[in-house]
């Protein structure tokens, strides 16, 4: 069922996510970086897997919270 997929495959380019975000080349590989460290999206090759109902990890989602 299309609505209850858990993923979908991005297979744009780096350029093309840029364009598409209006994110600078040097500013997106943070943003990816990001992604992947909250396990949103994983590399696949050269396409991304994007998670669209993701796990959430809690317990890095507290931390970044707290303020020191």
């Amino acid at each position: 069922d299309y609505r209850n997929r858990k993923w979908d495959l991005c297979s744009d380019s780096i350029t093309g996510l840029c364009s598409l975000t209006g994110i600078s080349a040097s500013g997106i590989q943070e943003v990816i970086k990001q992604l992947e460290y909250h396990r949103l999206v994983e590399r696949i090759g050269s396409a991304f897997k994007v998670y669209l109902q993701p796990k959430i990890r809690q317990k890095v989602i507290e931390n970044d919270l707290q303020v020191e």
